[in-house]
């Protein structure tokens, strides 16, 4: 008999900012997030990474959330 419940699937792009050297590493959690992980280690991609990294930096350190 067919279910009539959905389930979503999620998959994830992440970035790992080292706290030695301050690197960032951009991986995966699933092939079809490949996609995303090659636009972010694109000039590109990383320059809005920085962006939005510097903005969630500023965010915490002022404690506002918008």
């Amino acid at each position: 008999m067919p279910s009539n419940t959905t389930f979503r699937v999620f998959f994830y792009t992440y970035v790992l900012e080292s706290l030695t050297d301050g690197n960032c590493y951009i991986g995966y959690t699933e092939k079809d997030a490949k996609r995303r992980e090659k636009y972010l280690k694109t000039t590109q991609g990383r320059r809005f990474l920085g962006l939005r990294l510097l903005e969630y930096k500023r965010q915490r350190a002022f404690g506002t959330e918008s």
